[in-house]
């Protein structure tokens, strides 16, 4: 099934604040940074670009990515809530709307398995997501 016909009447989705997509699992060990991404924390944390990304990032195969205290990314703060929210990269923004999530297997398995907020809430409209899929394709918030 394609993409486009697998949002077409829009996908349930409300984030509960849980976390659990803040924590490492499987193959998703990684957010990845984009140039705004950079720009937008450090000036949430009020620190220089060059500090943000000494502190609180790591190069992983060329890309700049975010470290990770344990198994939870460093911003995730004790009680699920992210320290950087307002600013949040655009991997998070867009989470759970990737495209390698977009498949009835995929979505109604193992990311409802992982995320409590699949299948809750009002439906995302299909605009909705493929605006979200748009900016992971250029890589920025638009």
């Amino acid at each position: 099934m394609a993409i486009r016909d697998f949002i077409a009447r829009g996908l349930r989705f409300e984030c509960t604040a849980c976390g659990k997509c803040c924590s490492n699992h499987n193959e998703h060990d990684f957010v990845f940074l984009t140039a705004q991404d950079i720009a937008g924390a450090s000036r949430t944390l009020k620190l220089a670009r060059k500090e943000f990304l000494g502190r609180y990032t790591q190069r992983s195969q060329g890309d700049r990515v975010l470290k990770s205290r344990g198994d939870r990314c460093v911003f995730l703060e004790p009680d699920g809530l992210c320290r950087i929210y307002e600013a949040r990269p655009l991997q998070c923004r867009t989470f759970p709307f990737w495209p390698e999530n977009l498949n009835p297997r995929t979505w109604n398995k193992t990311i409802a398995m992982d995320c409590p907020g699949v299948g809750r809430g009002k439906r995302v409209p299909r605009r909705r997501i493929e605006t979200y899929l748009a900016w992971m394709r250029r890589g920025s918030t638009g």
